[in-house]
Order: structure tokens, then sequence, then C-alpha cells
């Protein structure tokens, strides 16, 4: 398949972008991290090639996204937009990701939240217990 077509082309010293993208798409969309994370890896090497950079600078922000590294999926949409700052795509994209930092932000606060009253509470009842 195309993972083996880009091997040969690497052994023959002669890369193939077009390869490495199809095989970068599709590792991006499948439900397993260890693709999702080949996809990033294969899209930032072409981004370190000649290129659409702003093509693989939106792949590898929708890479960090799908597997909840937002920050890095913020910084690389933000470098897209720098460069290209009427984007839409990139403009939806990091706002889904603003949207998915502040979900996360208020699941941590309340887990810590849920955290502190559990460890109170065990603190209390160590208290009483101590008291008898």
């Amino acid at each position: 398949g195309l993972r083996s077509e880009i091997d040969r082309r690497k052994k023959r010293q002669q890369p193939s972008n077009k390869y490495q993208f199809e095989l970068g798409l599709r590792l991006l969309h499948s439900k397993h991290r260890h693709d999702v994370v080949e996809a990033i890896r294969l899209f930032e090497d072409l981004k370190n090639r000649d290129g659409p950079r702003r093509d693989y600078l939106y792949f590898i922000a929708q890479g960090y996204f799908a597997i909840g590294m937002y920050k890095d999926a913020r910084n690389t949409v933000e470098e897209l937009l720098r460069q290209e700052p009427t984007n839409k795509q990139a403009q939806q994209l990091l706002e889904t990701i603003k949207s998915e930092e502040n979900k996360a932000g208020v699941e941590g606060l309340l887990q810590l939240g849920a955290v502190a009253v559990l460890g109170v509470a065990a603190g209390v009842a160590l208290f009483k217990g101590l008291r008898r």
C-alpha cells in the first residue's frame, strides 16, 4: 500500500509528497491514537519540504486536536492564521479548539474540587477518630 511505496521511495531517495500526503490523510482519520500521531509526523515532515505549508499546518492542528493535545493544536492553527489571517477553516478550527480547552478546564476544576471535598471529608473523619 501507501506505506510500502513511501518506504521504497525513501530507499531510492525519491520521496513522494503525494503518497506521504495520502497516507497522512488516511491515518489522520483513524480511531487509533498511534495512527494519528504517525499522521502528524508525516505532515510535519512534509511541512519542512516544499509544498502547501498551510495545508500541512491545518492537518497537523487537526491531528493534535484529535488526540487531545489542545495547546499544540492551538499553537499550530495560530501559526497558520499568522500566515493567512482570513482562512475561515482555520478560524473555525481555532474556535473549536478553544471551546474544547474551556470544557477540559472546567472538567479539570470540577475534578479538582471533588478531590478537595473528599480530602476534607477524610480529614474531618480522621480528626474525629483521633479525638475519641
